[in-house]
């Protein structure tokens, strides 16, 4: 076995297994207490979330697999075709445990995550296709924007309301912030899906705008990012630093087409974004 297959295998499990979007929900929902000058709040909100996000994902992808009239396809559905049996176990227990913490957690905590799961259900249910008649994914252009709104709202408003404040002078300007990088990613996810969602009559923004005019759009998205972290109330480098390190990897995706070329890849830097930019704040 050479050193690419193997580094092949660790990059496959790695974004299939969703572990860095898991990491990220944790990442940035602690990274907003430090944002907002504090300290990182933990608590079994955190295991509500990171649940909650396996049990979303996976059971996503698995009834896509299920509905598929193409199931046998080994570029689409490989990984879970070689790991169905784990896939059925996780989906069970991240289902349970998303059940048990949610009774757990804070009336307002559980309002927020009910209201945002009723939300995705609505967006996400049927799992193939344009959706049923009340489908959001039937209302053109808000698949970027619902993705982007709901993450932020997780990582932003759950903490704040795990924690027990109410108001915070800094809350808008950290939700706004947040906003801009989430929907930064999200534009280039869908631009990278924009074939598929076109073929079930999905009309995102790259669908409509095209390549370029996203490329420009997550541009000046990501200038905004960055020029709103320097107005957060914490110290200059812990407000810069970590935004430059979540937009750099982005940029590179801008400048430096080929990087295109892998799906895997591009999964990889653009979930791993998320990651660095809830790592650096924490750090900083």
């Amino acid at each position: 076995m050479t050193i690419n297959y193997w580094s092949l295998r660790v990059t496959e499990f790695v974004v299939r297994s969703n572990i860095l979007l898991i990491t990220a929900v944790v990442l940035l929902s602690l990274a907003t207490g430090v944002l907002a000058g504090g300290q990182p709040h933990t608590g079994l909100y955190l295991l509500l979330l990171a649940a909650a996000c396996s049990f979303e994902y996976f059971l996503h992808h698995y009834l896509k697999f299920i509905l598929s009239g193409n199931r046998n396809a080994p570029e689409k559905f490989s990984w879970l075709l070689h790991n169905l049996k784990a896939v059925r176990v996780i989906i069970l227990l991240s289902g349970a445990v998303t059940v048990i913490t949610f009774l757990l957690v804070s009336r307002t905590v559980m309002l927020i995550v009910l209201l945002t799961g009723f939300f995705t259900l609505l967006y996400s249910l049927p799992a193939r296709g344009e959706g049923s008649v009340f489908s959001l994914r039937r209302i053109p252009l808000l698949k970027t924007f619902a993705t982007a709104l709901i993450w932020t709202v997780i990582t932003v408003f759950v903490p704040f309301a795990d924690a027990g404040f109410v108001e915070t002078t800094g809350l808008s300007l950290i939700f706004f912030t947040r906003f801009l990088l989430l929907f930064s990613v999200a534009l280039m996810f869908d631009l990278r899906d924009v074939a598929e969602d076109r073929s079930a009559g999905i009309l995102t923004i790259p669908g409509l705008a095209g390549r370029r005019l996203t490329l420009v759009l997550v541009s000046v998205l990501l200038l905004g990012f960055m020029g709103a972290s320097c107005l957060l109330p914490v110290a200059m480098p812990d407000r810069l630093l970590p935004a430059l390190a979540a937009a750099a990897p982005l940029l590179m995706l801008i400048f430096i087409p080929r990087l295109w070329a892998d799906d895997l890849i591009l999964a990889l830097v653009l979930d791993g974004s998320l990651v660095v930019y809830g790592l650096g704040v924490l750090l900083g």
